[in-house]
C-alpha cells in the first residue's frame, strides 16, 4: 500500500540519484532543442518582414493612384456602365469582346488629363507622351474599377504597372514633377476633376496580404529582458523558467 502524507494524499514514489540526473539532462537537452528552434523562428520571421518589406518597395514602384470627381467620375460612371451592357451583349452572343475594362477607363482617364493639361504646355508634353505609349500589356491591374463609391466622394483607382521597360516608362512619365502642376489646386483654390499621386510603399498593408504581423501599437511589441523579468505572470527567459521548474524537481524528489 502506497504511503500518504497527513492529508491522506499519496506521497511520490522516492526517485533514485541517477534516475534524477538522467531526467534532467534530458530535460536540458529538450530545452536546448526549443532554444534552437525559437532562433530558427526568429530569423525565419525577420525573413519574412524584410522580404515583404522589398515586396512593398517594387510594388509602389510601379503605381499610380488616380483620384476621379466631378464630372470626371460622372464620365468614367458612364463607361463602366456601357461596359457592364456590352459584357451582357457578349455573354448572349449579340456582341464581341472588346478591350478590357482596365484599358477603356485607363484610355479614357488619359483623354481627361491630356484636356486638364491644355493650360500648361511642360505637363501638355508629357501626357502626350503618354498617350503614344501603348499600354496594352503594360497596365496589369486597374483595382477599384468596378467599385465607384456613391455619392460626392472621390473614385480612387490604383493603376500596377508591368515591371517591363514600357511598364516602368509609363510610370516614370505619371511620376514626372513637371507633370503635377495639372493636379494643383487653381487660383480659386479648387482642386482639378483628375488627381494623380505616384504610388507609395504601404507596409502594414504588404504585410496583411502576406499573413505576416505587422508592426505597431499593440502588434508585434517585443518585450525588453528587463521587464520580462520582472512580468507578474512569469513570462522570461526560458532558461530561467526551466531552471526554476529544475529546482522544484529537485526540491520534492531529494527532500
Amino acid at each position: 500500500m502506497a504511503a500518504r502524507d497527513e492529508r491522506g494524499r499519496r506521497k511520490p514514489s522516492p526517485v533514485s540519484r541517477t534516475e534524477f540526473d538522467r531526467q534532467r539532462n534530458q530535460l536540458d537537452k529538450t530545452a536546448d532543442r526549443l532554444d534552437s528552434v525559437e532562433k530558427q523562428i526568429r530569423c525565419v520571421g525577420q525573413l519574412a518582414v524584410q522580404t515583404a518589406n522589398d515586396f512593398a518597395t517594387h510594388k509602389a514602384a510601379l503605381q499610380v493612384v488616380f483620384f476621379l470627381a466631378g464630372g470626371a467620375k460622372q464620365t468614367c460612371l458612364h463607361l463602366l456602365e456601357n461596359y457592364n451592357a456590352e459584357t451582357e451583349a457578349v455573354r448572349t452572343g449579340v456582341q464581341e469582346k472588346g478591350a478590357p475594362l482596365k484599358i477603356k477607363l485607363y484610355t479614357q482617364i488619359l483623354h481627361l488629363v491630356a484636356e486638364q493639361s491644355k493650360p500648361y504646355p511642360t505637363s501638355s508634353a508629357i501626357v502626350q507622351e503618354l498617350c503614344k505609349t501603348e499600354a496594352g500589356y503594360s497596365l496589369q491591374s486597374l483595382s477599384n474599377a468596378t467599385r465607384p463609391p456613391e455619392g460626392d466622394t472621390s473614385w480612387v483607382m490604383v493603376a500596377q504597372f508591368a515591371p517591363t521597360e514600357s511598364g516602368r516608362q509609363l510610370r516614370a512619365l505619371w511620376a514626372n514633377p513637371n507633370l503635377s502642376r495639372t493636379f494643383a489646386k487653381d487660383a480659386n483654390g479648387k482642386w482639378p476633376e483628375v488627381g494623380c499621386k505616384p504610388g507609395q510603399r504601404e507596409n502594414l498593408i504588404v504585410c496583411q496580404e502576406l499573413g505576416i504581423q505587422p508592426k505597431g501599437k499593440g502588434k508585434g511589441r517585443r518585450v525588453s529582458p528587463e521587464k520580462r523579468r520582472h512580468s507578474p505572470r512569469g513570462e522570461g527567459d526560458g532558461r530561467r523558467s526551466r531552471a526554476r521548474k529544475s529546482e522544484s524537481m529537485d526540491r520534492r524528489h531529494l527532500a
